[in-house]
């Protein structure tokens, strides 16, 4: 297995139980959709970065769930992570 790079992003890989945390705590209070994290590439700046691979639901009767990046923000400190951005990803 390689090494990630320091400011590199790594390879996509399974969550652990900490990126499970990070995931929850940073979607917890979003409206609308359901997302589920399926897999996580993560990259060490002033704090951690992390895109999730993730199936999302829009919440009413029909909807198909599609697979989006979800990106999150971990601060240094005690502050909590929090979604930067998400996108559609096509196939």
């Amino acid at each position: 297995m390689s090494e990630q790079v320091p400011g590199g992003w790594s390879g996509f890989k399974p969550l652990n139980e900490h990126d499970r945390k990070v995931f929850h705590q940073a979607t917890e209070g979003l409206l609308g959709v359901k997302y589920a994290p399926l897999a996580v590439s993560t990259q060490i700046v002033a704090g951690e970065n992390f895109i999730f691979l993730a199936s999302a639901e829009v919440i009413y009767p029909g909807a198909l769930p599609h697979l989006v990046a979800v990106y999150i923000f971990q601060p240094l400190g005690d502050k909590p992570p929090h979604v930067t951005r998400v996108e559609n990803i096509s196939l």
